[in-house]
């Protein structure tokens, strides 16, 4: 899906924008499975879900094109970090703008708005009727979900953004009992709504929503193909050298779910030796972070010793790779790089290459395998 939504393609002048655009960014490919069914054909399962996958995609560029119908704020959030008055406080401080943080989720939560109420919608629907494939559910419980998306952030235009649905052709209807949800303009979309969340509980089931991934739900968790599909190629290409490096050893592969698909949501994947993190990687569209774990801050200023003696080239690179923290943590450590001392959070004891280079790489698996010899 990157590949279809480049970034370069779009000229993106503000963080609401470039979000909305990194939702369509992270969606899988379409990929149709078999569901069986005595009352509902093969043939309408696969046009239901290539139904619902395409009106997600053209929600989201509708919400790309004009976030301002979709009553979603494209302003204050970059007024607001452009401003005097946003604090510039280094990352060593683990400061938290409070002010930058409820900008950033008011514009998060008005994006999420949509996707999260058809979630709710399946989740909620008691059946699907076979003879016109609409979601069928009582009443009360379509108000317990309008209660539901009240939030602290959005609420004030929650009727407006309703309209907004029902304009998109999604049919809310009510008799003395039921309230029927159905769909001019992809009648069976509701068929792809529902295997997605029908799916077997698991804690990928939001992820395989949001990203309308049909066969994830079929899977036990994702794998490193599903994280390929949405990253640069020159990342894909860095994702696949580090799984080389690690075929000779015994790694569990970890992967874990987000709960959204909105800016700052990256794929993390951890490789796990004998119970220990001994590498992994952050990944979005747009960025990668290669983390290799030390777990001990000794083993941070063993290898740095090392490599002063054999290697200055690589001892250059490898101690700037440790990002001063000035946390007041238990797990914070004086670590000595050389001559001099910096303070780390020994919690994770990583390094952090961030978007890696070919070089990057090549210095990061030179690194692992004189780790291994430690």
């Amino acid at each position: 899906m990157y590949q279809k939504y480049k970034t370069e393609q779009y000229n993106l002048q503000s963080s609401v924008k470039k979000s909305i655009l990194h939702c369509l960014q992270m969606l899988s490919e379409f990929k149709p499975i078999q569901i069986a069914n005595d009352k509902i054909s093969q043939n309408d399962f696969f046009d239901g879900q290539r139904e619902f996958y395409e009106f997600i995609e053209k929600l989201y560029c509708l919400l790309l094109n004009d976030p301002d119908k979709f009553l979603i704020p494209t302003g204050e959030y970059d007024t607001y970090i452009q401003s005097d008055k946003a604090k510039k406080r280094g990352e060593k401080e683990h400061y938290t703008d409070a002010k930058e943080c409820n900008l950033r989720n008011t514009f998060q939560q008005a994006i999420q708005f949509y996707s999260k109420f058809l979630y709710h919608i399946g989740m909620a629907a008691e059946f699907i009727n076979p003879a016109d494939y609409s979601l069928v559910m009582p009443k009360d419980r379509m108000l317990q979900i309008k209660d539901n998306m009240i939030s602290t952030h959005i609420y004030k235009e929650n009727d407006l953004r309703y309209q907004a649905i029902c304009e998109l052709g999604i049919q809310i209807i009510e008799d003395q009992k039921n309230c029927i949800i159905s769909s001019e303009k992809y009648p069976k979309m509701f068929l792809g709504l529902w295997i997605l969340c029908k799916a077997k509980e698991s804690k990928y089931h939001y992820l395989n929503y949001l990203r309308v991934d049909y066969e994830g739900t079929k899977k036990d968790s994702p794998d490193i193909q599903d994280i390929l599909e949405t990253v640069r190629e020159d990342h894909q290409q860095i994702i696949k050298e580090l799984q080389k490096v690690l075929q000779d050893i015994k790694v569990k592969v970890k992967i874990k779910p987000f709960n959204a698909i909105t800016s700052r949501s990256k794929w993390k994947a951890e490789y796990q030796h004998k119970g220990k993190n001994i590498l992994g990687f952050y990944a979005e569209p747009d960025y990668m972070m290669i983390c290799i774990y030390f777990n001990s801050h000794l083993n941070v200023m063993n290898m740095s010793k090392r490599l002063q003696d054999e290697n200055n080239e690589l001892y250059q690179w490898y101690q700037s790779k440790f990002p001063e923290r000035l946390c007041k943590c238990r797990y914070n450590r004086k670590v000595q790089f050389g001559d001099e001392y910096r303070r780390i959070c020994g919690f994770s004891n990583r390094a952090e290459i961030r978007n890696p280079t070919a070089q990057d790489l090549l210095n990061s698996i030179e690194v692992i395998k004189l780790f291994r010899d430690l």
